[in-house]
């Protein structure tokens, strides 16, 4: 290579600067930048000026000639060989088709995608809402949970015999999150409801609560509205109620309390021994004082910590004892 003119030199350093050399030719290029002085500032002015090129106007916007004698009047100095004007032209004119190719690639790719992606949770108390029937599929994969029924077993200690609050560990970001059925008639519910609650941990915590919803002998409907809350910050718990004035008949279904940096979730129901039912009427204000939602075993950096979640409505805090 270092016998070669400076034409083959040229086209080699075009094809290398666009990722298309072989294994042995991008050796022959290393080995040439290394050989002297004047091959290195060669090499760095001419891929100064190759990527100065890339971003230029597309073709078919202003002059190209003017473009380019411009580009050249404000590039480095001259590097001790002559670069051909004429070759580095045509290298910056076709970066620009092939810019412009994928960009056109891009939106066309971007305009044939469906808008079904799955409703996910917001950061600083905002709210995901989606709502379905149970009568119609609801096309979300059912993440993998792994439950215990109990406490775990300690070194020397046999199994607890109390049952705990069910606690599943959230191997999937969309646990809660569903896909809104679109062509399908919604059952309208009252508006939407708020419960304004302090994080009082030291961990980002998300809340979602499901229902259930029977209105006018229709078909039930169901909804879930996640919340996430930061540390040592107040945020709003979203909910619906029910509608008087359609005869609707609601139930709340399930709780989730996730702690976010670790995946782990307490999950209330009806087969818990917290109800969500119970933590429900203590979030809304509905019963006064605080219940325990359950324990966490690990702190927010997943260390083996237990932590136990409390809801004192009468500071309007979650906290984490």
């Amino acid at each position: 290579m270092m016998n070669r003119g400076i034409e083959d030199i040229e086209a080699l350093l075009f094809r290398y600067l666009t990722d298309e050399v072989t294994v042995a030719e991008k050796m022959q290029v290393e080995q040439w930048v290394a050989a002297s002085e004047d091959n290195r500032m060669y090499f760095e002015s001419l891929q100064t000026i190759w990527n100065v090129s890339l971003p230029q106007e597309l073709p078919g916007k202003g002059n190209p000639e003017a473009a380019w004698e411009k580009l050249r009047a404000s590039s480095v100095s001259a590097p001790p060989r002559r670069i051909p004007l004429g070759w580095l032209k045509t290298a910056a004119i076709a970066a620009g088709v092939a810019l412009l190719a994928g960009a056109t690639g891009y939106f066309a790719n971007q305009t044939k995608q469906p808008h079904t992606q799955a409703a996910a949770t917001i950061p600083n108390g905002s709210v995901t809402n989606p709502v379905y029937k149970t009568s119609e599929a609801v096309p979300v994969e059912v993440p993998s949970l792994i439950a215990a029924t109990q406490a775990p077993a300690q070194a020397g200690k046999g199994l607890k015999m109390k049952k705990p609050p069910v606690r599943q560990v959230r191997q999937d970001a969309g646990l809660m999150a569903v896909t809104e059925q679109k062509n399908v008639p919604l059952i309208p519910l009252s508006e939407m409801k708020k419960e304004q609650i302090c994080n009082n941990t030291p961990c980002p915590i998300e809340i979602c609560i499901k229902q259930s919803f029977f209105c006018d002998g229709k078909k039930e409907t169901m909804t879930a509205y996640c919340s996430i809350l930061e540390p040592d910050m107040s945020g709003q718990v979203h909910y619906n109620s029910t509608d008087p004035a359609m005869s609707c008949l609601g139930s709340i279904d399930e709780i989730r309390i996730t702690r976010v940096s670790t995946g782990e979730t307490i999950v209330l129901n009806e087969h818990s021994d917290v109800k969500a039912r119970d933590f429900f009427n203590y979030l809304t204000g509905e019963k006064q004082g605080g219940i325990e939602a359950g324990r966490f075993e690990s702190d927010c950096d997943n260390l083996c910590m237990n932590h136990t979640i409390k809801l004192d409505n009468s500071l309007g805090d979650l906290v984490l004892q």
